[in-house]
Order: C-alpha cells, then structure tokens, then sequence
C-alpha cells in the first residue's frame, strides 16, 4: 500500500467508516430511528405496538437490508405468511410502517426515491367478494 502512495492507517479509518455509514443505512437501524421518532408524535404505547408488529413480521428477514437494497420483492416474500394466513389489517398496518419508514431515509438522503408506498396493492384481497360470487339484482 505504501508503495501505492496509500496510507495504510488512513485506508483502514476510511474502511471503518465505510462500514459505519453501512450499519446506519440498514433496514433495522431505520426502523429504530421510525421509532424514536414515532415515540415523540403519539402515545408510546402505540409506538410499541406498531415497532412490534415490525420486529415479528418485517425485521427478521429485512434487517440486514440496506435501505437502498430493499425492493418490494422482498418485503412481498417476508409478508407473504400473514397474506396466507389473511391477516389483511395487520398486513396494512407493517406495509404503512414500512412505507414511513422508507420515507424517513428518504429524507435522510440514503434512498432517491420510496419504492414501497403502494406496498399493499402487491397482496391479494383474500375474502372480498368477486363479481361471480356477487348476487344480480334488477
């Protein structure tokens, strides 16, 4: 590296720091940084409820996730069991979090644009009524 014209212990603080700005880009670290926030705008009681919808059903399999990685595909596959299991409100409510919660590094400047604010459109409707299954009233 000297050789190079480097300098091996700037090289390795610039590495570290790479690997800081990573850790803060995370899926998980922006949630944490939804729920601080959340805290100071409603009742914490709420704020609890709504992180802990988070930590069971998105966090477990989106956490690692930079922000600017995460696509719809995978939040779809990580939600895809309460859709199976028809939980629709629940299935509301983390797609609206999620939502927020890519807004937040939008604003952050880490994402150029939110990708997920439509996210429940890519779950199906189980139980509402079809055409075919309507009765024909005249």
């Amino acid at each position: 590296m000297i050789q190079q014209g480097i300098d091996p212990q700037a090289h390795r603080l610039e590495l570290a720091e790479q690997a800081d700005a990573k850790s803060k880009s995370t899926f998980a670290a922006y949630a944490k940084r939804w729920y601080q926030l959340k805290r100071e705008e409603v009742l914490e009681q709420t704020a609890k409820k709504a992180y802990r919808r988070i930590e069971l059903h998105a966090l477990p399999a989106l956490s690692h996730f930079l922000v600017d990685d995460l696509r719809p595909v995978h939040v779809v596959k990580a939600l895809t069991p309460l859709a199976k299991a028809k939980k629709r409100d629940t299935l509301k409510r983390i797609c609206r979090i999620i939502n927020e919660i890519m807004f937040l590094a939008k604003a952050s400047g880490d994402i150029d644009m939110n990708r997920f604010e439509d996210l429940i459109k890519l779950f199906p409707r189980y139980g509402a009524p079809s055409p075919s299954n309507q009765p024909f009233f005249v």
